[in-house]
């Protein structure tokens, strides 16, 4: 494990006991889907079957993959749904949450991917 990752799991398990949660036990359970897993689940199960046409199928998926998928695709789903783009600081890949919108009032920030392509 990189120190960078080391440092994103202490950020992880810290906030999750300052929100009263126990990181015991969130280590245990099984990882949250990333946004790409989630919508790639979603365009199988939902998408191509809804829709006749394969170039209708495969529109929404290929738009994710082009512009959302290299921005939040790696996220967790839990984190890509509360993400506002303002606080996603491309430049230096950083994702800022302010604390006005964390519990306790506590800015939280997280380095966010950095392969693109």
């Amino acid at each position: 494990m990189s120190l960078a990752d080391a440092r994103k799991t202490t950020r992880k398990y810290r906030a999750i006991a300052r929100s009263g949660g126990n990181p015991i036990a969130f280590r245990t359970q099984a990882p949250a889907p990333t946004f790409r897993e989630a919508a790639e689940q979603v365009h199988q199960q939902q998408i191509i079957p809804a829709r006749k046409n394969v170039i209708h199928q495969n529109q929404w998926i290929n738009t994710l993959r082009d512009y959302i998928f290299p921005e939040i695709g790696e996220l967790s789903v839990g984190e890509a749904i509360g993400a506002m783009w303002d606080e996603i600081d491309f430049e230096n890949t950083n994702w800022t949450v302010p604390g006005n919108r964390m519990k306790g009032d506590v800015e939280l920030s997280s380095p966010t991917i950095t392969n693109y392509h």
